[in-house]
């Protein structure tokens, strides 16, 4: 059996976005977090893209490709996983990170699961 691997993508620039688009992205141009099976299931129980999804109006779930693009929408998940940080575990900061990314080189955050 063959393994799902799952990415959250974070492209550093508008360039990156093109490219990724054509996935055609470089490695540099990006920041890039291979989820593992027990980080994807952890997320998953704390029902983090459950909140995502209702709050971003977006389609976050297993076999599927999503993405987060506006700045607003940025900002409304880095406040739902922050507010997570009661749970302070490193999966929690990491994710919270990547969001930050997203948000400082205002890109968008892309879930390839």
């Amino acid at each position: 059996m063959t393994e799902h691997i799952r990415y959250i993508t974070v492209p550093k620039n508008q360039d990156a976005i093109l490219a990724l688009d054509y996935d055609m992205a470089k490695p540099e141009e990006l920041i890039e977090w291979k989820l593992s099976e027990n980080e994807f299931i952890e997320l998953w129980n704390l029902k983090i893209f459950d909140k995502i999804n209702t709050t971003c109006d977006t389609i976050i779930d297993d076999y599927e490709d999503e993405s987060i693009t506006e700045i607003y929408r940025l900002n409304e998940c880095f406040l739902i996983i922050n507010q997570m940080k009661i749970n302070s575990n490193q999966i929690i900061q990491k994710f919270s990170k990547m969001i930050q990314y997203a948000i400082d080189f205002e890109t968008g955050i892309y879930f390839y699961f």
